[in-house]
Formats: C-alpha cells, sequence, structure tokens
C-alpha cells in the first residue's frame, strides 16, 4: 500500500492548488518512526489516530477518535474514519467533522467538495507567508515558530495565522513535530464569533478495529417555493453508490408527505407532516443498495412549502486494522 514512488516529490508540485517546494522524500521511503522535523509533510501510517474535541458554530464539543485506516502513496492521500458508521453517515448529512475524511498528504488537509485544501506550505519557517484555502474559505497565512501546547505538556512548534479577503475571518492552527499534526484550530468570524474548533485530547499508532468514511454527492437539491398540489421531480442516479440518503428541512403551510420512489415505481422512503397548520419537516433517512436509474421525488401538499430537500449518493470507504 505504500510502494515506493520516486517521483512523488514531483507529483506534489503538479496537484492542484498545490503552494512551495516539497524537500522531503517519496512515502514509500520515509522513517515514520522518528520525528520528521517542519521541513517536509509526514507520511503517515495505518493506525496513526488523532483523538479531536470538536466544536461548530459555537456548539457543545463533541469527542472523536480518526484513525488513518489507509494510505495510498500513488494519490498522495490518507484516509481518516471513525469506528462508529453512525457519526460517518452524520458527518456526510451534517458536515458535523470536518477532519474526517481525505487527507491529501503535501497539505496535511482535508479534501473539500472533492478539491484540494491547503493547511500548511513546507518547510514550515519562521515569519514564512502564504496563501492557502481552508474550511470554504480563502486565507492569508503567516507562520511564527514557538512553544505549542499538547496532551504531554509545551513542545517547540510552529503557530499558523491568518485573515480570509472573503470576509474578514480569522484562523489560528499550529504544527507539532512529534504529532505530525495540529493540536489546536481555532476559526472565528470578522465579529469574534465561534465558527470551528477542534482540540487535540489524545494521539498514537497502531490502532485497531474497523473504521468509515462516507463521502457524499448531491444527486437533487432543490431550494423552493411552492403551491398545493403533486408534484414529481425525476433524481438521476448515473452512477454506483453504497446508498442513498433523504435529508428534509422544509416549512409547510399544511399537510405535506414526501416520498422517493425507485425506477420501478416502488416507494422508498416516505415523510412529511399530517398536521393541518404544517410546520417544520426535518427528517434523514438511508436508502441502502439503490439502483441505478431514473428515481422520482414526489411532493403532495395541501398548502405551500419552501426549504431544502436533497437526495444524496453515498461512497463508503472503510478499512480494519
Amino acid at each position: 500500500m505504500r510502494a515506493l514512488l520516486t517521483a512523488l516529490s514531483i507529483l506534489a508540485l503538479l496537484t492542484a492548488g498545490c503552494l512551495g517546494s516539497d524537500s522531503g522524500t517519496a512515502p514509500g521511503s520515509k522513517t515514520t518512526d522518528k520525528p520528521l522535523g517542519a521541513t517536509e509533510a509526514p507520511w503517515w501510517k495505518e493506525g496513526d489516530y488523532f483523538t479531536f474535541e470538536v466544536s461548530r458554530n459555537g456548539e457543545a464539543p463533541r469527542t472523536q477518535k480518526l484513525v488513518t485506516f489507509d494510505n495510498d502513496s500513488k494519490t498522495a492521500h490518507f484516509w481518516l474514519g471513525v469506528a462508529d458508521r453512525n457519526l460517518a453517515l452524520e458527518h456526510a448529512l451534517y458536515d458535523t467533522n470536518p477532519l474526517l475524511g481525505r487527507i491529501h498528504y503535501y497539505h496535511l488537509s482535508p479534501h473539500e467538495r472533492g478539491m484540494h485544501a491547503v493547511m500548511y506550505s513546507w518547510p514550515l519557517e519562521d515569519g514564512k507567508t502564504f496563501d492557502g484555502s481552508l474550511f470554504d474559505r480563502n486565507w492569508s497565512m503567516k507562520v511564527k515558530a514557538d512553544t505549542v501546547r499538547t496532551p504531554k505538556g509545551s513542545e517547540p512548534g510552529y503557530v499558523v495565522t491568518g485573515t480570509s479577503p472573503d470576509d474578514g475571518a480569522s484562523i489560528r492552527y499550529n504544527y507539532v513535530p512529534s504529532v505530525k499534526w495540529f493540536t489546536e484550530l481555532e476559526v472565528k468570524s470578522a465579529n469574534g464569533k465561534p465558527l470551528l474548533s477542534a482540540k487535540l485530547k489524545e494521539s498514537g499508532t497502531d490502532a485497531k478495529g474497523t473504521y468509515h468514511f462516507l463521502r457524499g454527492r448531491d444527486f437533487y437539491k432543490r431550494i423552493q417555493d411552492t403551491a398545493s398540489g403533486t408534484r414529481e421531480d425525476p433524481v438521476e442516479v448515473g452512477e454506483d453508490v453504497n446508498s442513498l440518503a433523504v435529508k428534509l428541512d422544509l416549512k409547510t403551510s399544511g399537510p405535506l408527505q414526501v416520498q422517493l420512489l425507485d425506477p420501478s415505481g416502488r416507494v422508498q422512503y416516505s415523510g412529511g407532516t399530517a398536521s393541518p397548520t404544517g410546520g417544520t419537516v426535518k427528517d434523514a433517512k438511508e436508502i441502502p443498495t439503490p439502483a441505478r436509474g431514473t428515481w422520482t421525488l414526489r411532493y403532495v401538499a395541501t398548502g405551500s412549502y419552501d426549504g431544502d430537500a436533497l437526495v444524496i449518493g453515498l461512497i463508503e470507504y472503510k478499512g480494519t486494522l
């Protein structure tokens, strides 16, 4: 799984969004049992793990253990998964933990909508500046050599701070060679509102078990303001996926039924509200092993309704260590 690729450093430079130069050797030749310093991106071994306390938008923090269940030197990526598949599904539907999933080797950053984000630019040096994209924003970043906090005490490392030209948001995180990633990360809006925070509680190697990541793709998405009656929208499932998920967040002034029918016309999902005065319809359900072809999302309403209705195709990745 970690075959020697002598051209990886060239690949890293040619990958979309790559910045700087890679002074490291190919992943397959790295000695991963000793600290790598801050001159090159570290190569994560299967079983390497990071337990983070993550909070989104000021909500109560949740602790999750993220485990490297695969590393692929051909594509220069790692896969971080969780032991509880339900947590992986929740992330695919609600983006609860943006650190879960594919991590690009050179940037040590999660993919965002299938694209490479940029978290680090190697080598890390005091005073270095670079531009990056992370968590749906562009950033102008600066590196400072500093002492950073870790679960085991204070260690020498690097602190990265940045401001987004998009909306004035701020970001601050670090890099610790012994951890091979960051221990603290914080994103705030321009007015100081917390958007994302992640604090490392523990890291280590040789985790065992089965770990999951679910990658979602929108097959159908509509924000609508629709009147009474029956409406049917086609949903094209044109590629192999492990499952489908229906996700609703609708407001209605009267009774509303939402159904998803497979290509043969069988109802695979049914939800909504029977209340004569309507209300809010929030629901999510997974449908396993869907058939390829044209599905139908049907609305039957008495009264108006508007909001979000999504049908998401899910591709599942998992590994057992």
